[in-house]
């Protein structure tokens, strides 16, 4: 691991800073950058630095996230740059105090990882008033018109793919429940409509039940342990996340229903994939979260020094009891990745 250290900061929760040692969509132009670059490199000889905010570092997805930004750091990021991430800590106030610091920092681009659709909107602007890039991944905020540039999936598609997939298992029509990530993140809004839309378009589907339960695997199995009790007739849970799914497979598990009422997640986290192996959970979508992470630094060095970006996109793959043991090497390799970075 090349120059990477941790270090508590300004209050501002976890940092890792990162310098590399060895030498589309939305389509906006990185012009108002440029003076920034200039005024930095000229400044005297310190790096050029891009601040990342995640929603939080405990979360599985967002670890994937921090590992592929640091991989990209320590193989392929110039010579001239740093990176700072930041922990968010799943608070979208923390978040935009973490982005106006970096601002006043001297950051030339910001990467972030959006709390909140609403809460973190004033990140957004806040950059666009310093005359920044933004780079916004994997999730987004309600002034998304103001990003320069996107690094993610389609949550409609994953939304759309996912209660597809559910109707599917069980044949096409029956009663389906959903379990929400926290209300009012990006994703959850997003899927949440595709969710219904592919339900509404389906003679004899229907949700009958939808909660919260905040990306919380523990509020994921409780809830789901009341559906059970309450002798709710459910065919299928799908699920924001694999985080939700677990907690869904569990009380299933517990109920002696598995097989009988079908999970759905999305992430492909290692310890889901370990659940569809084991027949607990049915389908889950992996979105390359490493990708994700390299990809908004990418976007951002390209936009600092004034190239046009666009946004970029991942795909969705399936997994599967037909398709988990050939992406099990893949996963392997991704959290060897990450693990290198946990040490």
């Amino acid at each position: 691991m090349k120059n990477v250290k941790k270090m508590v900061a300004l209050g501002l929760s976890l940092v890792l800073a990162i310098s590399a040692m060895a030498g589309c969509g939305s389509k906006k132009a990185a012009e108002q950058s440029s003076d920034t670059q200039a005024d930095i490199q000229a400044s005297g000889g310190g790096k050029i630095k891009i601040g990342v905010s995640l929603q939080n570092l405990q979360s599985a997805f967002p670890l994937y996230m921090m590992a592929g930004i640091q991989s990209y750091a320590d193989g392929e990021l110039p010579d001239q740059y740093e990176v700072v991430i930041l922990n968010a800590e799943q608070k979208a106030d923390l978040q935009v105090s973490q982005v106006e610091t970096m601002i006043s920092d001297g950051a030339a681009a910001i990467v972030i990882n959006p709390v909140d659709k609403v809460g973190s909107a004033p990140c957004i602007q806040a950059c666009v008033d310093a005359g920044i890039p933004v780079i916004t991944v994997n999730t987004m905020v309600e002034n998304q018109d103001l990003v320069t540039a996107h690094v993610g999936a389609d949550d409609y598609e994953a939304g759309t793919l996912q209660m597809q997939a559910a109707l599917e298992l069980i044949g096409g029509t029956g009663n389906v429940a959903v379990l929400h990530g926290t209300l009012g993140h990006s994703a959850q809004v997003t899927r949440w409509a595709a969710y219904q839309d592919v339900v509404n378009a389906t003679e004899g589907a229907k949700i009958v039940a939808d909660q919260d339960s905040k990306w919380k695997t523990d509020i994921a199995q409780t809830i789901t342990e009341n559906w059970i009790q309450s002798d709710m007739d459910l065919d299928a849970i799908v699920c924001n996340n694999d985080t939700i799914a677990m907690g869904a497979a569990n009380a299933i598990e517990a109920s002696g229903k598995t097989g009988q009422i079908q999970v759905v997640g999305i992430d492909a986290i290692a310890d889901a994939l370990n659940m569809v192996k084991a027949g607990k959970i049915a389908v889950t979508f992996d979105q390359n979260a490493l990708e994700q992470g390299e990809w908004g630094v990418r976007l951002a060095i390209d936009a600092i020094e004034g190239k046009q970006v666009e946004d970029k996109f991942v795909e969705f793959i399936r997994i599967d009891a037909d398709s988990i043991d050939d992406f099990l090497a893949t996963a392997e390799e991704r959290d060897a990745i990450l693990n290198k970075y946990l040490k």
